[in-house]
């Protein structure tokens, strides 16, 4: 499953830089907006990938997590990673009332969890 989500993410990026390259293009009108909208493609993709836990934390408002808060729940979530063989995510919490979870990050050592 992480295969396909891996494959789709990747598919939609592309097609996102492709649109931006051809921006470039045509806003520029030559061959030399072309490598404009490259660059803006190349700059604006790795941002969404390096910065993406960040943006999705504050979008939510999510605010860390002390263990001291909610023990029980570090319990489950370190026993689940075990299991799982990856480490253990830093934990958020969403000021919300409506029940919601999540994980973030680009790999598994960057993973948040609100």
């Amino acid at each position: 499953m992480a295969g396909i989500n891996q494959l789709k993410t990747l598919l939609l990026l592309a097609f996102l830089s492709g649109l931006i390259i051809l921006a470039g293009y045509l806003l520029v009108g030559n061959e030399q907006g072309l490598y404009y909208g490259l660059g803006f493609a190349a700059l604006s993709s790795f941002g969404a990938w390096y910065y993406s836990d960040r943006a999705a934390l504050s979008a939510f408002q999510a605010k860390p997590t002390p263990r001291e808060q909610n023990p029980a729940l570090f319990d489950r979530i370190e026993k689940l990673s075990k299991r799982a063989g990856i480490p253990n995510p830093t934990l958020y919490v969403v000021p919300s009332e409506s029940p919601n979870a999540f994980a973030t990050g680009r790999d598994p050592n960057h993973a948040r969890s609100p």
